[in-house]
């Protein structure tokens, strides 16, 4: 290659040019204009010509160093990668040249729809979309009862000031939100955990059942069950289940006294209830199981056998309710096959028990003849068909056994029943007697 050098002294010249050796990737900058074309005057000067430009396909330039030197030297000892040009990539330019502008952008090809124009800037003051979205769920516990009033206004006010922030913030109360609120977390205990939203209303609603919704959640009872609830899953109290049964300890006597008087003013002239879905207070409840009128007269131990039987079908009974996981269904039983299959294997029964029924103790029997009896009956059996085959038998006081189905008569048809619990009669009419039935969880519900 033919180096070029320049001497070390000069004289500058007008009209001279820097000569420029496009190295790649540096480029050189376009030579300045002319001098206008046309006829020249005797004054005009003739135009300098412009160098040819440098080869570019050069052997490998040897070492060279200082200001002089016509090649980039060798990369020193940590000087690094040398520029290797890149795609898409804009290198630095060298000393003494313009920096290099990227072309610009493409038209797209004909036929090509051209690319959407970028969103436009929110509006000062607007909440992202991540942030509605929380306000929107704050919202949704805040109905569920699961955010108190301060809570949900704190947590709002902080979502929409604080942006994106941990939405956990001061109550009006001084209190923290947990965190948990938005989404659920560990307690720190093997097993335990913090309840989602949906959980919680599952035990609040597996032991109001059908009030919530009949009373609303600001009914004194119900909002009581659901801050307790809601108390103990933010104290990691427990499981669901464990939670619940705490809260059914706490509430159940209320919970009997609530559902005692919605049995007492019930329409006791309703006749049927729809299939499914009412669950009012005409249509599901408690089912009150008396003993024979008069029979609360009797004289001891008459009316502890009586007492007993009568307890005997209502233990029975709920646990046939517990068995299913379902209220026991109302359903009609005259006419049908399955009532006489239930006859013939009472039949059965009695005559596998001679030593009950062929003697009947009048101090078990008061009415001097004893009964097999379903339990729970054959009407409460539902959904149709009727089961002929009881949960359990019970040899029973003829009176009482004729009594129970009577009683069970005066509910209407597709009435669910909760629970069996003891009752007295008042007006004439069989209700829940007044002490609460102790049970050791809450009854299932249809709801």
């Amino acid at each position: 290659m033919a180096i070029v050098t320049t001497p070390d002294r000069h004289t500058p010249q007008a009209n001279a040019q820097p000569i420029c050796i496009p190295i790649p990737p540096v480029s050189c900058p376009p030579p300045p204009p002319g001098p206008p074309t046309g006829p020249q005057g005797p004054n005009d000067i003739p135009p300098v010509p412009t160098p040819p430009a440098f080869p570019t396909n050069s052997p490998a330039p040897g070492p060279g160093s200082g200001p002089g030197a016509l090649t980039p030297p060798n990369p020193g000892p940590g000087n690094g990668t040398p520029i290797v040009p890149v795609p898409g990539d804009t290198p630095p330019a060298a000393p003494g040249n313009p920096p290099r502008v990227p072309p610009a952008p493409a038209n797209p090809p004909p036929g090509q729809p051209e690319p959407p124009p970028p969103p436009p800037p929110a509006e000062p003051g607007a909440p992202s979309g991540d942030i509605v979205s929380q306000l929107e769920h704050a919202a949704q516990l805040h109905d569920q009862g699961v955010l108190s009033d301060d809570e949900f206004n704190a947590l709002k006010q902080r979502l929409l000031h604080g942006g994106e922030q941990n939405p956990a913030s001061t109550s009006g109360d001084g209190g923290v939100i947990p965190p948990e609120l938005i989404h659920p977390a560990s307690c720190g205990v093997p097993g335990i955990r913090v309840l989602s939203p949906a959980e919680v209303h599952e035990v609040v609603t597996s032991i109001v059942g059908p009030l919530e919704e009949e009373l609303g959640p600001d009914d004194p009872f119900v909002r009581r069950i659901i801050d307790r609830t809601n108390q103990l899953n933010k104290g990691c109290a427990g499981t669901k289940d464990q939670i619940k049964q705490i809260v059914w300890q706490e509430v159940r006597d209320e919970w009997y006294r609530v559902y005692r008087e919605r049995n007492r003013t019930r329409d006791r002239s309703k006749k049927e209830c729809a299939y499914k879905g009412d669950t009012s207070k005409d249509c599901e409840g408690l089912v009150a199981v008396c003993l024979a009128k008069g029979q609360e007269n009797l004289p001891e131990p008459q009316k502890s056998n009586v007492t007993r039987q009568r307890d005997a079908y209502i233990t029975g009974g709920n646990a046939y309710i517990a068995s299913n996981m379902f209220p026991a269904w109302r359903i009609a039983t005259t006419d049908t096959p399955e009532r006489g299959i239930a006859s013939q294997l009472a039949t059965q029964w009695k005559e596998a028990h001679p030593e009950i029924f062929r003697n009947p103790d009048p101090a078990q029997f008061p009415s001097g003849k004893a009964e097999p009896g379903h339990v729970p009956d054959t009407m409460w059996t539902g959904p149709p068909p009727p089961k002929p085959m009881p949960y359990a038998w019970e040899a029973m006081d003829s009176s009482l056994n004729r009594s129970i189905g009577a009683q069970g008569r005066q509910y209407p048809i597709n009435y669910k029943a909760r629970a069996f619990v003891p009752g007295d009669w008042e007006d004439g009419v069989c209700v829940p007697s007044a002490n609460p039935r102790v049970m050791a969880s809450p009854p299932p519900t249809s709801f």
